[in-house]
Order: structure tokens, then C-alpha cells, then sequence
């Protein structure tokens, strides 16, 4: 894929996504569920995410998830 993340499909209240980079520094953020990060002015690699929001069944709730992203040119 050229960008990240794919398509979300979800309601935008209390949306967030942070990338960082190897010595946890936040190099890139969106409220936007529509925002995509394409890695440019990156060199390649691999970056940790963070992905937090309301749960859209139950908005008492909050989703957390986290994992990594290998850019590739």
C-alpha cells in the first residue's frame, strides 16, 4: 500500500492515530479518519503506531491498539 492506514470505516469521535519512530518520538498524528500517512521524508523502516477510540458499540469504552508498520520504498 502506498499510504496508511487503509480504509476506517468509524465514527470520528475521540479518533486518534500516533506513529513513531524508533526512539519513541511521535513523528506523525491525525483526529482525521480519513488522514493517511504515506512515510514521506522517511527513511525506511520500522515505526510503532497507536490507534485509540470510542468503541462505536459502547461509547463508555475506550479501543487501544498498537502494533508496527515496516515502510518500504
Amino acid at each position: 500500500n502506498d499510504t496508511w492506514p487503509g480504509a476506517v470505516d468509524i465514527p470520528s469521535a475521540d479518533f486518534q492515530i500516533m506513529i513513531f519512530d524508533r526512539w519513541g518520538e511521535i513523528i506523525w498524528t491525525t483526529t482525521d479518519t480519513q488522514a493517511k500517512w504515506d512515510g514521506a521524508g522517511y527513511p525506511q523502516g520500522v515505526y510503532g503506531y497507536k490507534m485509540r477510540m470510542r468503541d462505536p458499540c459502547n461509547t463508555e469504552n475506550e479501543i487501544v491498539r498498537d502494533g508496527i508498520i515496516t515502510l518500504l520504498r
